[in-house]
């Protein structure tokens, strides 16, 4: 499975890169930790390295990867060069998604949409679009639908507290622009993974 230049082993070589060792981006990891377990005929093979706690990606129509990282920037790499600096500045990134020739970047307490409107791997606009998340969340995940929604699932803060609820551990459904923004669904733990079926089914 192939997405434009990039191998599906991209994505475990990140999560390699993120799995707790003795690494740093002084320090990258030359082959994968003796914690990740691959069937047999598989193998892992690192591509990018040296990231800094890398928490989401995305690809955009061009191919080009972004890469959150904890530390709060967002990286680019078109496959062949090293990857440089897109956005900085976000408050522990913890997801991304494109949609709409725009990157949306998912941080505690809000989501920034960057806009590159000519496609040159440039921000051209940046703009807050909801800024009311919990400011403590360590799970968020952004996915599209066929009718131009945006669902987001937002985690809690802990298992057990008084305070979750419609402002924790949800899915909420707005637009692009992040008008008409309500709650979906309620009652979630750690909605870590969002996915449509064929069907536009959410799960």
């Amino acid at each position: 499975v192939k997405h434009g230049s990039w191998s599906l082993v991209l994505g475990l070589a990140l999560v390699a890169c993120s799995i707790p060792g003795n690494y740093s981006s002084d320090n990258p990891p030359t082959s994968p930790p003796a914690e990740l377990q691959i069937a047999a005929g598989f193998t892992i093979t690192p591509i990018i390295t040296g990231l800094d706690q890398p928490t989401g990606l995305a690809f955009d129509p061009q191919g080009r990867l972004y890469i959150a990282q904890r530390s709060g920037t967002v990286l680019i790499s078109d496959g062949t060069n090293p990857p440089r600096e897109y956005a900085t500045g976000f408050n522990k990134p913890l997801s991304l998604h494109w949609f709409e020739q725009a990157l949306y970047v998912v941080e505690q307490g809000q989501i920034q949409r960057l806009s590159d409107n000519n496609s040159d791997g440039m921000v051209d606009q940046q703009t807050v679009l909801l800024s009311d998340l919990p400011d403590q969340i360590e799970a968020a995940t952004l996915v599209s639908d066929a009718q131009g929604w945006l669902y987001l699932g937002v985690g809690t803060r802990a298992d057990h507290t008084a305070t979750a609820g419609i402002q924790e551990g949800y899915i909420r459904r707005f637009r692009a622009d992040g008008s008409e923004s309500s709650v979906y669904a309620t009652g979630l733990r750690m909605p870590f993974g969002l996915a449509f079926d064929p069907q536009q089914q959410l799960y």
